[in-house]
């Protein structure tokens, strides 16, 4: 069976986390026999029997008549993400940076970082409202065989929205499949000249969403040493982050990424890799081992793959509360949460407490884990797939039963 998957349109730009996710899924049909294709363009994918439209937050209206006309059945992977809940403070931050820099002060609010730390919520004040979904893919949701999601909490707030959809839910693996750690070399240490285990790491495009930005404000007074890496950069917020940190952070930063020319400004070092287009998975994963902390405090994350990397590598981790995170450190029949105290959860914008983790949590050494989902492999995650399509497919192409 040919399996088709269509990418978002920009994918060839801002590589992350979902393109990840779904060539680990091919990997695994690949190796039960099926033969996977991608493509950002529908037409590209017309001779396929079955085919994932991904990334509902682009229209898929277009992409689903073409499918209907072919008479083609798919599913929808829609990396789900409930905007009611991060859309307006975290467009807010930024707002509101930009207005303590200028001190234009609303009415009755006396503007500071301090500000920030003890009324987080006040950011929701200076974001925009969330705008409510168009329901634009409405159809495409209607006719899907089913809608895959990545945990119980993506599949309640699809079903929120899109009360009929057929929702079926399959964990994702570790992003980076690292054999064992004990065998990652100490790149990053080459790189930044840091000692193990002295500095705070964030991994992840440099984007809103990702909330750098917080991870600066809440450290500016600690004197561990903050390092990013990340592939790709949003232009705008990078020069957002450049200049928070120029304002706020007194100990070093590091900005590793092949996007920007190095350069040192102050307490703010930028590195570029040379030759790179991404950042080479070994120096990724150098820079977990010698990290004294991982802190990702992203407005939303579905899970965030990068948690699951640190978790591999031991790391004590400050987490955001806005994640589908914890559902993958519960037991999946009963709910039970199944970790020790190694993860912090705080609300992203939640400056002072994402501080106090820091402080409480910094070098701590954690044993092994045996959580089941980090041991999750591409072959079991093929298999699930492959379940799902032979579910609603009937099993082979000739028997695809007609969905529309």
């Amino acid at each position: 069976m040919n399996v088709g998957f269509l990418l978002r349109s920009d994918a060839n730009k801002i590589w992350g986390g979902d393109i990840i996710c779904l060539k680990l899924m091919a990997q695994g049909l690949e190796a039960l026999g099926y033969s996977c294709k991608f493509s950002s363009r529908i037409d590209h994918l017309l001779d396929c029997h079955f085919v994932f439209l991904t990334y509902s937050l682009y229209p898929l209206i277009d992409s689903y008549l073409a499918l209907k006309k072919a008479n083609i059945p798919y599913a929808v992977i829609p990396f789900y993400e409930n905007d009611e809940q991060f859309f307006s403070s975290s467009r807010g931050l930024p707002v509101f940076l930009y207005m303590l820099e200028k001190q234009k002060a609303s009415p009755g609010i006396n503007l500071s970082i301090d500000t920030l730390f003890e009324r987080p919520f006040i950011l929701n004040i200076f974001g925009p409202k969330t705008p409510l979904r168009t329901k634009m893919n409405q159809r495409v949701f209607e006719n899907a065989a089913f809608c895959l999601t990545n945990s119980p909490t993506e599949s309640t707030n699809l079903k929120r929205d899109y009360e009929f959809v057929k929702a079926e839910t399959i964990f994702w693996p570790a992003g980076l499949m690292t054999s064992s750690p004990k065998n990652v070399g100490d790149d990053i240490l080459k790189l930044t000249n840091l000692p193990s285990k002295s500095y705070l790491l964030q991994v992840g495009r440099i984007e809103m969403r990702k909330n750098q930005l917080s991870s600066v404000l809440a450290t500016k007074n600690l004197r561990h040493p903050l390092v990013f890496m990340a592939s790709r950069c949003n232009p705008h917020i990078l020069e957002l982050l450049k200049k928070t940190i120029l304002n706020y952070r007194k100990a070093p930063t590091y900005i590793i990424t092949p996007e920007v020319p190095s350069e040192s400004l102050g307490p703010l070092k930028i590195i570029n890799p040379e030759n790179a287009y991404k950042l080479p998975n070994e120096l990724i994963q150098s820079a977990y081992k010698h990290a004294g902390l991982y802190l990702h405090p992203a407005f939303q994350e579905l899970p965030g793959l990068t948690y699951l990397e640190a978790l591999k590598f031991n790391l004590p981790i400050v987490a955001s509360s806005w994640t589908t995170l914890k559902d993958y450190l519960s037991d999946p029949a009963s709910g039970k949460y199944l970790l020790d105290e190694r993860v912090t959860f705080c609300p992203p914008h939640h400056l002072k407490d994402i501080e106090g983790a820091i402080k409480d949590q910094f070098g701590k050494v954690f044993p092994d884990l045996s959580l089941p989902i980090l041991k999750k492999s591409t072959a079991e995650l093929g298999k699930e797939t492959a379940r799902l399509i032979t579910k609603y497919t009937k099993g082979s192409p000739c028997q695809i039963k007609t969905l529309y």
